[in-house]
Order: structure tokens, then sequence, then C-alpha cells
């Protein structure tokens, strides 16, 4: 519920560093006479950043003079340096861009590299993702779009249009099958999907090649509720979970032993840790 009269209406990030977990940016947006991009988030930084389980919802840019991104607009501030953006596991709804470039995400400017993984992008406007300037959305499979996800890059000084999300496990032209935004448990509101959504049981493992090559899945949603069916959801949202475990306390200081406080809320299903490990 912020506005900034040009950029970045609930965050503006430059030259420094963000890493976004388990939130909620709803109704933010930029002035519709000055606003120039991301009605909730601009990254303009050379630095990496990452965006897990958020959910991005009525955002607008609001200036159709505006460079655009009705949700998220990120740029390089050193084309040298470049500037990765992680986003895994988040969802798009109802966001807008006054301007046409990319309700959802618009990348801008050489060097910048937006890397989307298991997400639901599903403003319903026909244009989710915008790319300017010889920059890239990279698709990391696992991806739901109710448009084509269609962008026209510049080759070699000629336009060629292609598909954001072109891997195989990603699926565009496609109703997400939202509900309406709220809270199933707890306290963070988020896009429920239905039972039947393309969305359930399509997100795709994620690698990392700390040590040997492991592959491993986000072990909740935005609502902290438990992904442990073994197929998850893409988006923010799992369907048919109610498993949660909260932290509630952390204990370091001397002389008394530390220890960590866990506890299943009252509207949690019973939980079963064998084979967790923190």
């Amino acid at each position: 519920d912020s506005v900034a009269a040009r950029s970045g209406g609930a965050i503006y990030v430059e030259q420094g560093t963000l890493k976004l977990k388990n939130c909620l940016l709803r109704d933010n947006r930029t002035d519709s006479a000055l606003g120039l991009a991301g009605g909730a988030l601009v990254f303009y930084t050379s630095k990496a950043c990452s965006v897990v389980n958020c959910t991005f919802a009525r955002n607008r840019q609001g200036s159709n003079s505006g460079f655009g991104g009705g949700a998220v607009y990120a740029e390089a501030y050193s084309s040298a340096d470049g500037l990765d953006v992680n986003i895994t596991h988040c969802t798009f709804a109802e966001n807008s861009d006054a301007a046409s470039a990319g309700t959802s995400v618009l990348a801008n400017a050489f060097g910048t590299s937006v890397n989307m993984r298991n997400c639901i992008v599903g403003d319903g406007m026909g244009r989710n993702l915008k790319v300017l300037g010889a920059a890239g959305i990279n698709s990391q499979g696992g991806n739901v779009s109710d448009d084509q996800t269609r962008v026209t890059l510049s080759l070699g000084g000629v336009p060629n249009s292609v598909f954001v999300f072109d891997q195989g496990s990603d699926q565009t032209l496609i109703s997400p099958q939202f509900d309406a935004l709220g809270t199933t448990v707890g306290t963070i509101a988020t896009y429920p999907i239905a039972a039947t959504s393309p969305a359930v049981g399509s997100a795709v493992m994620i690698s990392t090649t700390t040590g040997p090559l492991v592959n491993y899945r986000l072990a909740t949603d935005g609502q902290g509720v438990l992904r442990d069916d073994g197929s998850p959801d893409s988006g923010a949202f799992e369907v048919a979970s109610s498993v949660r475990l909260v932290l509630n306390e952390i204990r370091f200081d001397a002389p008394d032993p530390a220890f960590l406080e866990f506890y299943v809320p009252r509207d949690s299903k019973p939980l079963d840790l064998n084979g967790y490990e923190l």
C-alpha cells in the first residue's frame, strides 16, 4: 500500500543487495504522471539479489510514459558488472503497467539477467514479461503463464520474437486458476490455486553446485506450509497442505545452554520430522 513518485513503489534497491523471502507486496504503485518503473520493486544494482516464495498482487506502474514493470523492474547499475536476480516460487497476479511494458517483470539494459524458476505469472493483461536493451529474462523451468511470454529482442540490429518461458517444464497460454487473494493458514496472504491448476505438481528441482551436485526443493511455501507431498507446486502456494513448523525461540548467549525451540501450530496437521535436517 505504498506510493513512490518515480520508481519502486514499495522497495528501491540501489547499489545494494536484497534477499526477499515469504513476503506479500500488494497495492503498491508509482505516480501516474512521474512514474518510471517498478510498481512494487526496483533492482538498480550490480549485486546479486533473490526473491523467493513471494506474492506480487495488484501493483501498478502508473505512468504511460514510464519504462514499465508493473511489479518488478531490474536494471544493472553497471553493464560491465551485470546483475543477476533470481526469482523462485513467486506468484504474480492482478499487476498492471500503464506503459504496457511488462506487468509482472521488466528487465532492462545490457548485463541484466532475471532468472525465473517455478513461478506463476498471471496478471491477465497479455504482457506479463518484457525485455529491453539487451537484457534477459531466463527460464529455469517449472513456470506457468497465462500468456505466451513472447518478447522482442534485437539480435545484430534485427528484431527477433522469442518466448521467455521456453523450457519443456514451462506452461504458457493457460490459466493458473487463482482463487481470491487471502490467507489459508498463518498471516501472509497469497493467491490459492485450484486442485486442477496446471501449477499443481509442476515445480522442478533446484540444482546447486555447492560441493557435490545436489538437487533439492524449497521446504515450505509462502505461508510457511511444508511442501511435503513429493511433487511441489509452482508459485508461492502449495495446494492441499497445512503442515507447519514454527521456529519460536533462539537461545545462544552464555552461560545458559544454546537451543532452538520449535512448535507445531494448532491449525497444522500432525508433523513427523523423521528424516529432516537443520
